[in-house]
């Protein structure tokens, strides 16, 4: 792995797995301290290595400042794990959107990243789509019925599951690659 990689693999996931190991020790209120502090940082090292920082992890990475100083400051778990739900349902409508246009939301994001036929973007879109509403009504059952700290540990679950669910994509990015712009497994190999 290069360098490059490891900083996007830290960035991404240590502001997760710094959650998770708080949220095993402190309260839920100093778990998610730990998750504003871990995710500040980890856009601070994205901008400092790359001069920017990807679209996802900004967008999530507010997210995650805005509501979890809202849960700090007036004690409410629900907003930070509320957030989760709009985030998720967010996403889906992005895609919903991108099946009315000429190009999905997924293409344009990752166009440079797979070269896939229009049939497999719209079947990826579809996919994730779903993934996605499933897992904003999931959360909705934890944040209704379960704990705050139960949370938690749902919340790293459902991640490592989401990003197991990325991986599987590959599978259709190989079955709908575009021959000559991509490798066997659709990564696109020509810009």
């Amino acid at each position: 792995m290069n360098v490059g990689a490891a900083i996007q693999v830290f960035y991404e996931f240590a502001p997760l797995v710094t959650f998770f190991v708080a949220g095993q020790v402190l309260p839920f209120s100093g778990a998610v301290l730990a998750l504003i502090i871990a995710t500040a940082i980890s856009i601070v090292i994205a901008w400092g290595y790359h001069r920017q920082v990807p679209i996802m992890p900004l967008a999530s990475g507010a997210l995650v400042l805005i509501t979890g100083t809202l849960t700090i400051y007036f004690n409410q778990p629900n907003a930070i794990i509320l957030a989760d739900t709009i985030y998720f349902w967010g996403l889906a409508g992005a895609i919903l959107v991108g099946f009315y246009q000429k190009r999905h939301i997924l293409q344009r994001m990752f166009d440079k990243t797979f070269a896939i036929t229009q049939v497999g973007w719209n079947k990826l879109s579809s996919r994730w789509f779903t993934i996605l509403i499933l897992a904003g009504f999931a959360n909705e059952y934890v944040r209704l019925t379960t704990t705050p700290e139960f949370w938690i540990d749902y919340r790293f679950t459902k991640i490592l599951l989401l990003a197991a669910f990325s991986f599987y994509q590959f599978t259709l990015a190989r079955r709908y690659r575009i021959e000559g712009e991509s490798n066997s497994w659709g990564v696109r190999s020509t810009q």
